[in-house]
């Protein structure tokens, strides 16, 4: 096996909880192939790779270790003596938030927010706060807080680059998670659970746990990063009161637990994900999430550096040499194209480095005309989505043909451009060309694009423009490779036109192979469709065919399992858009069938666990369909008329029922109480619409429940207590008053009743309050008219709203003393 040189590696990513490890994996451009030399002493095994030129180890803590200060310093240690041209460290990973949003202005964390360790005018980035020494003052902190050393100024620029583009800073490293969001965890993906399950709690003295109300931010700033102080300690924080404390004394923006044992062995820039508040709420529901958005932010650092110059050098443990690649064949590309020309240099300088007398594997890349690779007999190559900054690059080298004179504006617009395009190379080209000639303005392509998406891809570009000779438009492209499609087998254009409605999503090839059609669902594309589609979905060997002609035309990416045989698949973000768009009337028949089959899917593997990772973990398959449930819905909601989905009479009514029903649990499973809710009330309109027989009691019964749960859990307690009493009347009218079910629904019944009484003496108590501080401002103004009639508005309208008339009196009467 090869042997990886320590000495050529520079930067450290330290990520301890595995799945922190995990999302640094995936943000690495190229993973080195080999291991590091190991002997007794070492502890640690450490991955290598490169990301932006720079040579990085990413170094985490084993499974099982006990994780926090000590541990961390130990790791730390070992990391600055195993390479010794170590230039600094990132550490990043997933943190506490500590949200203040009574200061001014609000200190609103959320989530998946992302905390930079800085310091500000009075205290270090980095707070230490369990080091110091009790006093006759209380707990001072050792030398005030400076104990630690500080981050390298390199990496404190770097950031402060980033920060600089505030509040547009998110751009910066948002294409770099989208490119990993859909990646797979023995828990899951990386993807955002939701801003409705993102809930704060704030205690009362008395111990009890109020949620606080906040909007849900735009789409557009749903990821905000902070930049403060943030406090390390030994003891995992799960207490609001304690978490507060930390907050209110230190100034810090966030808590964890390895910064304090790392920072005086190598010097780290502290970067984290907030995955909880640091209360007795704490989950590691976020973690994946919030690991994924402190790994893009590390990443976007490492690009702000500027690039590097890394070569992973190999040592091969067998006695045998290895000679360096020789035999080169320059092959002279037909110039069919206007821009090829004055290559001579090129080629020269290309036969100079291939026969260089130097070790290691070489290679050029050529890019040439379509076609030519299989005249040279050279293998294809899927081109994917590219990285952010490729991708920007692309763009604006086609817009403006140089990045160097574009504003921070401009950029940020690329950025936004970049992920509506989902990055594909070919759509850049196009953005570009549409951009340059002035048809679509950069800084409103993003909101353009989508809105006249059929006219712009039907642009006709110029065959000279582009790098490769090519006819027509992109729209003209996917419609004649589609045309292709049909004309060699309609089976297959229609597995294309399912996959569609799932997108750029990974689709297991077991969920395809029992797939449920709903046959009453029509198309006017052909009267057959659905029994087509079902013939070749039945056929492994028909399906797998299919699979291959669609990769074959339109570059389907395939994934493969531990065993070797395909896994799943996923279309390119513009094919699906493109073919989504296209569909005409036959588009919300197909949403309809690809969402009806999905839920039945998950209906039937709800309680079953199945393996469809590659790491072997038994995994809920429902939770590895969720992105494909997430798309369906958007699909629905989008493009399909509320008139076709209302009962009793819509025309997708009645697999419109099935999708709400199956999937509205998995939402309310995953704490997406507002999608649940809405799911839940639409599979209960439909029962009571049809009014159809006894099994449907039950269903009501259960649809009932969960819609009351949701309306509990988004502080709607009016409509919660509703749902169970009706619930409660179906159940006594079937079973009987002592039935099962109706001792359970009393039961939930009572916490409702409970929950309201304690809701209700809160707003009494606000209320109170209210009116005691007008009645203190009635008496101060004596003089002023004006000011005495607001604050008896005041009086009243807290009154009539909060209920609590018949107190005006006693406090009236209390001032009056």
């Amino acid at each position: 096996m090869d042997r990886l040189d320590p000495a050529i590696y520079t930067i450290a990513w330290i990520a301890p909880l595995e799945i922190e490890a995990q999302a640094a994996l995936h943000m690495l451009d190229h993973r080195h192939k080999g291991r590091f030399p190991v002997g007794r002493g070492d502890d640690y095994v450490f991955q290598a790779g490169d990301i932006n030129g720079h040579n990085v180890i990413i170094a985490t803590l084993p499974e099982t270790q006990e994780y926090g200060t000590g541990s961390a310093a130990a790791l730390a240690s070992q990391v600055k003596k195993f390479f010794p041209n170590l230039w600094f460290g990132l550490l990043v990973g997933v943190a506490a938030g500590l949200p203040n949003l009574a200061r001014d202005p609000p200190l609103d964390i959320r989530l998946g927010d992302v905390l930079v360790g800085l310091p500000d005018n009075e205290r270090a980035g980095l707070i230490a706060y369990e080091l110091g020494k009790e006093t006759p003052d209380g707990f001072q902190l050792l030398r005030f807080g400076r104990v630690l050393a500080n981050t390298e100024t390199v990496v404190r620029s770097a950031i402060g680059g980033i920060k600089m583009m505030a509040p547009n800073d998110v751009d910066e490293f948002l294409p770099l998670f989208e490119a990993i969001k859909e990646k797979e965890h023995p828990r899951g993906t990386f993807r955002d659970p939701g801003q409705e399950k993102d809930v704060l709690y704030s205690s009362n003295s008395d111990g009890t746990f109020q949620v606080v109300t906040r909007h849900e931010r735009p789409a557009n700033k749903r990821t905000c990063v902070w930049y403060g102080p943030i406090g390390s300690g030994d003891k995992l924080v799960k207490n609001a009161e304690k978490r507060n404390e930390l907050r209110d004394k230190y100034g810090i923006i966030g808590l964890e637990m390895e910064a304090a044992g790392t920072m005086n062995r190598i010097p780290v820039g502290v970067i984290r994900g907030v995955c909880d508040y640091g209360d007795e709420h704490k989950n590691k529901d976020w973690q994946p999430y919030a690991a994924a958005m402190a790994a893009s932010y590390a990443k976007a650092v490492l690009h702000n550096l500027g690039p590097g110059d890394a070569v992973p050098k190999q040592s091969d443990t067998s006695d045998v040499p290895r000679s360096p690649l020789k035999g080169v064949i320059l092959c002279d590309l037909p110039p069919k194209t206007d821009r090829f020309f004055g290559r001579k240099n090129e080629l020269s300088d290309m036969a100079k480095y291939l026969e260089g007398g130097s070790e290691g594997k070489k290679g050029v890349v050529l890019c040439g005309i379509s076609g030519s690779a299989n005249i040279l007999d050279l293998k294809q190559v899927m081109v994917g989505p590219l990285d952010l900054t490729a991708a920007r690059s692309l763009l604006l080298w086609r817009a403006v043909e140089s990045e160097r004179s574009v504003n921070r504006e401009d950029h940020r617009a690329a950025g936004q451009t970049v992920r509506a395009l989902y990055s594909f190379p070919l759509s850049l080209e196009l953005a570009g060309i549409l951009i340059r000639e002035d048809i679509v303005p950069l800084r409103s392509f993003a909101q353009d694009f989508e809105r006249n998406y059929i006219r712009l891809v039907k642009f006709q570009v110029d065959p000279g423009t582009w790098l490769w000779n090519t006819n027509g438009s992109l729209f003209a492209m996917f419609s004649a490779l589609h045309g292709s499609l049909i004309a060699r087998n309609p089976q297959t254009a229609y597995l294309l036109s399912l996959c569609s409605v799932y997108g750029p999503c990974s689709i297991p090839i077991s969920f395809l192979r029992r797939l449920e059609l709903h046959e009453g669902l029509a198309i006017f594309d052909s009267i057959n469709s659905w029994s087509q589609l079902r013939a070749l979905l039945d056929n492994d060997i028909a399906l797998n065919m299919a699979i291959y002609e669609i990769h074959r035309f339109l570059l389907v990416n395939k994934k493969r399992d531990t065993h070797g045989g395909l896994a799943s698949i996923s279309l390119h973000g513009p094919l699906s858009q493109w073919r989504l768009a296209t569909m005409g009337e036959d588009r919300a028949g197909w949403i309809m069938q690809a969402s009806y089959g999905l839920a039945r899917y998950i209906q039937t593997h709800q309680s079953l666990q199945e393996n469809i990772t590659e790491s072997g973990n038994n995994v809920d398959i429902t939770l590895q369909l969720l992105n494909l449930v997430d798309r369906c819905l958007d699909a629905i909601f989008t493009y399909v008329g509320n008139s076709d989905l209302s009962p009793p009479n819509g025309r997708y009514a009645s697999p419109f029922y099935t999708i709400s029903s199956c999937i509205a649990d998995l939402y309310l499973s995953l704490g997406r109480l507002e999608t649940a809710k809405k799911l839940f009330s639409a599979a209960i309109d439909h029962i009571r619409s049809t009014q159809v027989g006894a099994r449907s009691d039950m269903e009501l019964i259960h649809l009932l429940r969960g819609f009351a749960t949701c309306c509990s859990g988004t502080g709607d307690l009016v409509a919660a207590k509703e749902a169970l009493e009706w619930a409660l009347a179906i159940e006594e009218s079937a079973f009987g008053p002592l039935g099962k079910e109706a001792v359970h629904t009393k039961a939930l019944l009572q916490n409702n009743r409970l929950s309201m009484a304690i809701e209700q003496d809160y707003r009494f108590r606000k209320a109170v309050a209210i009116i005691w501080d007008a009645f203190r401002q009635l008496g101060s103004m004596q003089d002023n008219y004006e000011l005495r009639l607001r604050s008896i508005i005041h009086i009243a309208v807290a009154s009539m709203v909060f209920g609590t008339c018949n107190m005006i009196a006693q406090l009236w009467a209390y001032r009056s003393r």
